[in-house]
């Protein structure tokens, strides 16, 4: 099964742990990393390789983060060109999140899993005017 960590900015990573945990239960090879106030790039780097060991089986590590170009996606994409395979996107949500969790299974590369929850997350962003 492919491994999922989600990171970002102060409490990203906790709060979409608890909507996608609400919405599908608590679930194994997933780690959730807050880039907290006060927590340097290499301790948000040690972090995230702690979490890539307890997820990797050997199948991927699909990387969510919050911000383009933001700390936490500069890590997750500097840990994708030292481990593979890997995938790391920018700019998640929780319909993104929850659709990795839930599909995951149904994806032997971790490159197919990373675009088709990309749409996922793509189409759950709407504008809706009244």
């Amino acid at each position: 099964m492919i491994g999922i960590i989600v990171t970002g900015h102060i409490n990203f990573a906790s709060g979409i742990k608890s909507a996608v945990t609400a919405i599908v239960g608590e679930q194994q090879d997933v780690e959730y990393v807050d880039f907290i106030e006060g927590t340097s790039r290499e301790d948000l780097e040690e972090l995230l390789l702690a979490a890539y060991d307890k997820v990797d089986q050997g199948h991927g590590v699909l990387f969510c983060t919050d911000v383009p170009s933001g700390t936490p996606f500069q890590v997750s994409a500097q840990i994708c060109t030292d481990r593979k395979p890997t995938a790391a996107l920018t700019g998640s949500n929780i319909s993104l999140v929850t659709e990795a969790v839930m599909e995951r299974t149904e994806f032997s590369d971790v490159g197919q899993l990373a675009a088709h929850v990309t749409e996922v997350g793509k189409s759950a962003i709407q504008s809706i005017s009244f």
